[in-house]
This record gives C-alpha cells, structure tokens and sequence, in this order.
C-alpha cells in the first residue's frame, strides 16, 4: 500500500517484513539465514582419515588442471567423510547435464558421480 502525505513530498510505503528480507545486504541475509537450493555433483566420498582427504584434493586438483576448470569444486569435511562437489545448479537437470559432462571427462569416477541437493546461505 502506498500512501501519499499531503505535502507530496513523501511516499509512504506499507510492505511486508518478507519484502524488507529480500532487500537486505548479503552480511545482513545471513545473519538472518536466508538460503537458496541448488544441486552440485558428488564426485567423491571417503572415510578413511588422511587417505581421504589426499584423495579428495588429489581430485580437486586434477579437476581444476582439466578443460574443467570453470567449475566451482568445494572440498567438505562433515565428520567423517571427505566430500568433493562440483558446481552450483539450479536445477535437478541442469546438474543432470553437468553430471554427464563430468562422465565424459572423468569415466573413471561413474560410479562415484551422483547429485546432492544443498541449501547454501545467500
């Protein structure tokens, strides 16, 4: 709702705390813990201690020399497997896409490559 003072110097307006949400900084979104869904390919996934996390680097590190190098490749932690991700997709089938694109660079890592939805903070 908009209002108008008599003056017409001064625009009122009457809006939701959603909206006043989605217009806050991004420091400001956080701390409120807006998050977005995105899907990201798995391509690793290990629980052997250091053996894992060598591995999940020697990946990230292979993945990154490659014609792949665009990609945003997160190595994870969460007690106590090593995890690594590739890309931020909005959509099941975008990440579907950026599966097989993997597969056909890496073949070796098919078995290991699935999507995983995740709920990043914005």
């Amino acid at each position: 709702m908009v209002a108008l003072c008599a003056d017409a110097q001064q625009i009122v307006v009457h809006h939701s705390e959603q909206i006043d949400d989605l217009i806050k900084s991004p420091a400001e979104q956080q701390l409120l813990g807006i998050t977005v869904d995105v899907f990201r390919v798995q391509v690793y996934n290990g629980n052997k201690g250091t053996k894992s996390r060598t591995r999940a680097y020697e990946i990230k590190d292979e993945v990154e020399a490659s014609s792949m190098n665009d990609l945003d490749i997160y190595v994870i932690y969460t007690v106590p497997f090593w995890k690594v991700q590739i890309g931020n997709c909005n959509t099941r089938a975008e990440a579907e896409e950026l599966r097989k694109r993997f597969i056909d660079k890496f073949p070796d890592y098919s078995a290991d490559a699935y999507i995983v939805p995740v709920k990043l903070q914005k």
